[in-house]
Order: C-alpha cells, then structure tokens, then sequence
C-alpha cells in the first residue's frame, strides 16, 4: 500500500511535471479524500483530484509509452537536482558543435516537446541571447525565433 500524500511533498506526475501537495482535503458533498496540489512551474494552478485517482496506476492501454508506474509518484527535489546537474544533454552539445544557424534550429526542431529548461537556458547563454521569464515552452519558442531572426539578418557568420 502506498503513504497517503503529505503536505509539502513533491510528486511528479506521468507526463512529466512536478507538483507539490498542498492538502489532504475532505469532499464537503460524499466526504471522498481530495488531494489539493499545486503546479510547480507558473502559473503555479491549484489542483483537486480525489485521493484515489492521484494515487493510482497509469492507463496503460492509453498510455503504453508512460515511464512511470502510477499516475503521481513522489520524489526528493533535492536529488532530483543533483542528479539533473549531472546529466548533460547530448542535443545541447551537438548545438554548440552546430556550424551554422540552420544546423542550431535543425537540432532544436527534434527536441521541441521534450528539453529541459537547463537546456533551453544553456543554449541562450551559448548565443548570448536573453530569455524574458516563463514556461520552458515560451522560453523555447523565444530561444527558435531569436536564432531565426539571427539567421536572417546575419546570414552564414556566427559571433
């Protein structure tokens, strides 16, 4: 049987995003446990979902690629961190090795849909781009359009 969530513990979920519970709450009209949770990226959305849902097994038939066994599974944010710092994305080295700005946005079309937001901000930093504050999709889409703009202006030379 799997510990009932606590407030303050983190749990990520299937497809990826990390939560933080906020609560163990009480259905005022059946008296179903609800776990109230938060988002931890912005814009941070409170959540409910019963207690029985959060805690079970993923679908397998509607998701037969899923890593995870169960739908939110608690993790230590701390290790996850240091483990993250210990990883280096290959895509990230082929982007700096890339030869020009079509070679950079080639290897960013294969990673739209799955880049971290280390990623995304060491690839800015490489071009000495600033990146405005937001999801890691936003900084993403910034990150495509400053190199296409570069591209078009700058034609072949890198700085």
């Amino acid at each position: 049987m799997r510990e009932i969530p606590k407030a303050g513990e983190v749990y990520r979920h299937f497809k990826g995003n990390n939560y933080e519970v906020i609560s163990i709450a009480m259905g005022s009209e059946d008296g179903e446990s609800q776990v109230v949770y938060k988002a931890l990226y912005p814009p941070y959305t409170v959540y409910v979902r019963p207690l029985e849902m959060f805690m079970e097994p993923v679908n397998r038939e509607k998701y037969p690629n899923a890593v995870q066994e169960y739908r939110f599974e608690k993790i230590d944010p701390a290790q996850e961190a240091k483990e993250e710092e210990k990883k280096i994305d290959p895509r990230l080295i082929a982007f700096l090795e890339a030869k020009d700005y079509q070679g950079k946005l080639d290897i960013l079309d294969g990673m739209e849909y799955n880049v971290s937001e280390q990623t995304v901000i060491a690839m800015a930093v490489s071009m000495d781009i600033e990146l405005n504050d937001g999801t890691v999709e936003e900084k993403f889409r910034s990150l495509r359009k400053c190199i296409q703009t570069m591209q078009m202006y700058e034609g072949k030379r890198l700085r």
